[in-house]
């Protein structure tokens, strides 16, 4: 009877152990699903973060982002130089600009002067003289307005020469 007592207990003890070695493996199954979650939450968060930064980042005009051998003040001097030598390209392309304009608008002056001699013609009584006069003070309009655009840009130009020397 002893030992059938202590076979049964034996019994109910290695029954009990595969339970709870069962129990374990479920509890420890449990944990690293959990871990796995805050795994998972950990890197959304990160590609949230980079998302956001990369979307301010592309929000500037980065001057300073490729910086090269240079740090600081000497790449801030180094790129106001660019500007003045660039401005000064700009200005030369500006002056021929306004100096072929002055010349266009002195012909058109000249050919309206004409054309207006030919109205002052009694034997020329057209409509065509008429239009060619609206059309030719309607060219020399738009030219010295193109002429004012020039000239400020000019004047933005030396502004810029003058303020990095």
């Amino acid at each position: 009877m002893k030992t059938t007592i202590v076979i049964a207990t034996a019994l109910i003890f290695s029954l009990t152990m595969n339970v709870n070695a069962q129990n374990k493996t479920s509890k420890n199954e449990v944990k690293v699903e959990k871990k796995e979650t805050k795994i998972k939450k950990e890197k959304k968060q990160k590609e949230a973060t980079t998302n956001k930064n990369e979307e301010k980042n592309n929000n500037g005009n980065a001057y300073g982002k490729n910086k090269g051998d240079l740090e600081g003040k000497e790449f801030g001097q180094d790129r106001a130089a660019n500007a003045k030598v660039q401005a000064k390209k700009d200005k030369e392309v500006v002056e021929k600009n306004i100096q072929t304009m002055v010349e266009e608008i002195q012909k058109e002056e000249k050919n309206l002067e004409e054309i207006q001699a030919q109205k002052n013609d009694p034997a020329n009584n057209d409509n065509k003289v008429d239009e060619a006069i609206k059309n030719s003070t309607n060219k020399i309009n738009e030219m010295t307005e193109k002429l004012k655009k020039e000239n400020n840009k000019l004047k933005e130009l030396q502004k810029i020469i003058l303020s990095n020397e």
